[in-house]
């Protein structure tokens, strides 16, 4: 929640600062007390000695992992957006090109070596995030001490805000877990990984359509919504519609490449949950609007809400999972999450309602999806005709079929989203200015955003 609260206070620069540096402290003491524990829950666990000594070397990536996003609320707080981007990809590409060398010159041990790099992949980046945040935070004045009333303003921050945060982070992780037990206990292990797969699926097509709340909580953060709810209103359905676009965009080529991402990612054993795959893909529309609507809570000071969300979501999922296994089968069990899913948006938009001073009307939220939809309907048959089997090599011929029908599908999403006007040039404009990776003087992100506008309809 830094990148909202750093926003509040008279003195901005300096409450920015003591608040941040507050932080720092307690998360760093938690962060430090959880690396301990877990040292002394695995030292008397009985492991083989290749896993105890893997454990032992990627132990340290709790403590290096909570400081790295720790780092990049900070740079969110004072909207370091090129930064926060720059630090997150630093991981994944320094982790990729290590695994390359290692099985590029087939060296021994692999294993340990791959716990390394994941290890180096965590230590890179915290250490420039660190470097990087010392230069933003101003050095404090001596003989200046924080209050009695700061440290009691702090602690009525954690009380309201904070708590329901962490409330939420907790029942979402009840949630997986009484889920998986659940598998466990019906023998169905396998359940486990495919929706892993079916979920990490859904968390990269959020993370390229660049859906992240965090991005835009600080920019909410800083404008009255009690003055001006319409304004406020308006500006969110603006955000929410252009990035339910860039959803469309992401989860569209998914849906038409899913054999060949499949193939190549988990192989071609995993091929059986294409179809449930695809339909739970269709729940990145509705997580985007939940995550569009956080923006809303967490800067407006309504964190209660996301922590009522996260409880209704809990028992709703786990419910419904120990339907599915007592009567259904996987696929049946994606249906009732996709369902479930868009069900979510409108109780959380009653609650916003009903808990603050704006009135939101979530049918606004789908409109982009409905395009979406019309015209995955209008393809979806063609599934069953292009099917082409030219080449030997299976991938090739996934990709050849999935541009094909990828190709159709854009044709008829575009020509309906140019007739409705869903989004206009003028609208673009506006929302460059609000949407960090838009607002960027990058050459190639200028020169995707003015291809962009080409193709926009004017009002």
């Amino acid at each position: 929640y830094i990148p909202h609260l750093s926003s509040e206070g008279k003195d901005k620069g300096r409450e920015k600062s003591n608040f941040i540096t507050h932080v720092i402290k307690v998360r760093l003491s938690f962060a430090l007390l959880i690396f301990i524990l877990y040292l002394i829950i695995i030292s008397f666990a009985n492991f083989e000695v290749t896993l105890f000594e893997i454990i032992l070397i990627t132990a340290p990536i709790i403590l290096f992992k909570i400081i790295r996003e720790l780092n990049n609320s900070i740079l969110l707080a004072y909207q370091k957006f090129r930064l926060v981007f720059f630090s997150k990809i630093l991981n994944p590409i320094t982790v990729t090109f290590c695994n390359f060398l290692i099985f590029f010159y087939k060296l021994k041990n692999p294993l340990i070596l791959i716990a390394n790099v994941f290890l180096l992949g965590e230590i890179i980046p915290c250490i420039i995030s660190i470097i990087i945040v010392i230069t933003l935070i101003p050095i404090k004045k001596k003989g200046k001490k924080r209050s009695l009333n700061q440290k009691k303003d702090f602690y009525e921050i954690h009380r309201k805000y904070g708590i329901y945060l962490i409330l939420s982070d907790i029942f979402g992780l009840l949630s997986g877990l009484l889920i998986n037990l659940l598998f466990l206990k019906f023998g169905l292990i396998i359940f486990i990984t495919w929706l892993t797969i079916c979920q990490i699926s859904v968390i990269s097509a959020l993370w390229f359509s660049s859906s992240n709340p965090s991005s835009y909580i600080s920019i909410f953060s800083e404008v009255n919504y009690e003055k001006n709810p319409k304004a406020f209103e308006n500006l969110f359905y603006r955000l929410n519609k252009f990035l339910l676009m860039f959803v469309c965009i992401i989860v569209g080529i998914m849906l038409f490449y899913i054999e060949l991402y499949i193939a190549i990612i988990y192989s071609e054993t995993y091929l059986i949950i294409v179809r449930p795959l695809q339909l739970f893909l269709f729940t990145a529309f509705a997580q985007v609007i939940i995550n569009n609507l956080i923006i809303l809570t967490q800067s407006t000071n309504n964190t209660k809400i996301n922590a009522e969300l996260s409880f209704i979501q809990m028992i709703t999922n786990v419910s419904l999972t120990l339907l599915a296994l007592l009567f259904f089968d996987f696929y049946n069990l994606i249906l009732f999450y996709v369902v479930c899913s868009f069900i979510m948006p409108f109780i959380m938009v009653y609650l916003i309602n009903k808990q603050t001073f704006l009135k939101l009307k979530p049918m606004i939220f789908f409109k982009p999806f409905v395009i979406f939809l019309v015209s995955f309907i209008v393809v979806f048959p063609l599934n069953y005709y292009i099917d082409f089997r030219i080449f030997d090599k299976a991938y090739l011929n996934f990709f050849l079929n999935g541009t094909i029908k990828f190709s159709i599908f854009v044709f008829i999403f575009y020509i309906i989203f140019f007739l409705t006007k869903i989004i206009t040039k003028e609208e673009f404009n506006q929302l460059i200015k609000i949407i960090p990776i838009l607002n960027s003087d990058i050459l190639i992100i200028q020169k995707l955003v003015k291809l962009i506008e080409k193709f926009l309809p004017s009002k």
